[in-house]
């Protein structure tokens, strides 16, 4: 019998690649003779054990996404998931559990990634570090989580190169995770996403996403995190919910 992964793997693999604007990284913009198509073809995956040696990408790729996380205390600002964090919790060792991710072809004479207008040292660290230099390189990833006998699934850790950003590629990657897996795939009749309380700009964006808020708060030592010691200013999570099913 196929497990959830494999499932999930059959549904990505009977799709077609997704056509996204190409990302001109910065160190290009003033070059007159760029070679990088307009468009480009991307497959979305699961991430599999295969994938181990991309660890510390996806980890980066996740940093990358939440360096203007001011509501947590320095270092974890800039250090939301590490390998210890990553190895340790149940991201990969959950069975109804895993990521999703869309890698590019590394072109050849780009640029490692995109300077990062903030003079925070650590930050554009992160940036400069991102591992560009593979043959593939992930660009974006998000991590779903099914609940089949609730008929639920909850989608976090949504992450976009900051090249990347700004395409609809975001957009493009809830919409194949709602169809195709949690709808087509698992007949899931709930899609739920747990949004900081102080990122006030991303309920209007997942409002637009068809997603609305829930009577249902979570307190961050309700997923094992201490306020005390890791958090700067008031907030907590706030559930957003979608109906796939009607």
């Amino acid at each position: 019998m196929d497990s959830i992964q494999d499932k999930v793997e059959k549904t990505l693999a009977s799709l077609p690649p997704i056509l996204i604007p190409n990302s001109i990284p910065i160190k290009s913009l003033n070059s007159s003779s760029s070679s990088s198509p307009p468009v480009l073809l991307v497959r979305p995956r699961i991430f599999t054990s295969q994938d181990n040696q991309k660890l510390n990408e996806l980890i980066t790729l996740i940093n990358l996404a939440y360096t203007d996380a001011y509501w947590f205390k320095k270092p974890i600002f800039y250090d939301r998931m590490n390998m210890d964090r990553l190895l340790s919790s149940s991201y990969l060792k959950n069975e109804s559990g895993f990521f999703i991710i869309i890698t590019k072809e590394k072109e050849e004479g780009k640029g490692k990634g995109k300077e990062n207008e903030n003079d925070d040292k650590q930050v554009q660290s992160i940036v400069d570090n991102s591992n560009q230099e593979s043959p593939n390189y992930l660009i974006a990833s998000a991590y779903v989580s099914l609940n089949i006998k609730e008929s639920s699934a909850t989608l976090s850790l949504l992450s976009v190169h900051p090249e990347w950003q700004g395409k609809g590629l975001a957009k493009t990657l809830f919409q194949l995770i709602e169809t195709h897996i949690l709808k087509n795939t698992f007949q899931i009749q709930y899609s739920r996403l747990e949004v900081v309380s102080v990122q006030t700009h991303l309920f209007q964006i997942y409002e637009k996403f068809g997603y609305q808020k829930v009577n249902q708060q979570l307190q961050w030592k309700d997923i094992g995190i201490d306020p005390d010691s890791c958090i700067s200013v008031p907030c907590h999570l706030e559930i957003l919910q979608k109906e796939l099913l009607k």
